[in-house]
């Protein structure tokens, strides 16, 4: 039987802790569809593991306005950024850099590790605190984790030198800015935004544009509040 979902929020959803109930009722069935798959409550799922999630909605049809992004997440494409936020003051001169948002946290361990792994903001601060964001093979290669509770990980390692958000979007750093405020609030602003909590969002219509790495990408959320 096929199963047909209409999803009312986009997939990043799925790691906006503050509200999960209620970013629940507005996907459509997903969590519903999650919790009968995998036998696993989708609060614990996606907060514990959120990259195994897609295996359980591989066999949906997907429609609305996010129909795109939600189809791109079940095959495990689910784009590294997705937000753009407002600029409201200077640069302070950050020399940051961090091409990955919290969606990485959506991909397969290989995909995450590829942005990650070019996240110097987060993997500096690792080195500092000592967290060990992923394991090596006897050949001294990279076994790329599949996360386990990823924002207390984030949280934790973004504690050294802290970095406030706007501080990042005011330098342009977008990915950055997303997940900082991920780190220190649980939250993902363009879905405060489009539940209605506060600040605001202007959303433009997601279309797959083909790049040269074979990765999809889509048009952002833009931040307001």
């Amino acid at each position: 039987m096929v199963v047909v979902l209409r999803p009312g929020l986009p997939p990043f959803a799925l790691l906006h802790y503050r509200d999960f109930d209620v970013v629940c009722s507005e996907l459509g069935g997903v969590c519903e569809h999650v919790e009968k798959a995998s036998g696993i409550k989708p609060l614990y799922l996606f907060y514990a593991r959120p990259q195994i999630g897609h295996f359980y909605l591989q066999d949906v049809t997907f429609e609305g306005p996010f129909k795109a992004l939600w189809e791109a997440y079940a095959r495990g494409e689910v784009p590294p950024t997705f937000e753009h936020w407002d600029k409201k003051g200077p640069c302070p001169g950050l020399g940051e850099r961090c091409p990955a948002s919290p969606s990485v946290f959506l991909m397969p361990s290989k995909k995450a590790y590829t942005y990650l792994r070019e996240c110097t903001s987060l993997t500096k601060r690792a080195r500092e605190a000592g967290v060990k964001l992923w394991d090596y093979t006897v050949r001294k290669r990279v076994r790329p984790p599949v996360f386990v509770f990823p924002w207390e990980l984030v949280r934790e390692v973004f504690s050294v030198r802290p970095i406030h958000y706007q501080d990042a979007a005011n330098c342009g750093l977008h990915p950055l800015a997303s997940m900082l405020y991920w780190a220190e609030t649980g939250g993902i602003k363009s879905v405060e935004a489009l539940l209605g909590r506060g600040g605001g969002a202007a959303l433009r219509r997601f279309t797959k544009i083909s790049t040269n790495d074979g990765m999809p990408t889509f048009s952002k959320i833009f931040v307001k509040g």
